[in-house]
């Protein structure tokens, strides 16, 4: 399944039939832990000490005359879907695979593991 949709393979999946009825509790079960994943609020202590463990495992790659993307602090803004700040010293250092990094690094470090992560990257103030 996931080669069909590599962008959620995160995602649970559920089987169920119409015809027996097969299954069908768990699929409700299921719906209810994503529909809590993806309302949580998760405190800005937690989310920050996640990007601590995420920057000790990966900093982003530096770029020539640009130096090394550094994240500041983060918090999260939304949910549905869960929607994170991150305050940046330079926002173009951030580049694609570095943020897919960080989004899956979150759904192992949080209770956020099967639902979609935005992740959006503004200059810190002073910069």
């Amino acid at each position: 399944m996931t080669k069909l949709l590599p962008g959620l393979k995160y995602t649970p999946i559920a089987f169920t039939t119409a015809t027996e009825a097969k299954n069908v509790q768990s699929v409700l079960d299921l719906s209810a832990e994503v529909f809590k994943q993806t309302t949580a609020w998760i405190p800005t202590a937690r989310l920050n000490k996640a990007f601590e463990i995420i920057k000790q495992e990966k900093t982003g790659a530096a770029r020539q005359g640009g130096g090394r993307p550094k994240i500041y602090y983060v918090t999260q803004i939304a949910v549905n879907p869960i929607t994170a700040l991150m305050f940046v010293n330079k926002p173009e250092l951030f580049e694609e695979n570095y943020r897919k990094f960080i989004v899956n690094r979150l759904r192992d470090l949080l209770p956020i593991g099967e639902v979609p992560i935005r992740l959006l990257v503004r200059s810190h103030r002073g910069q």
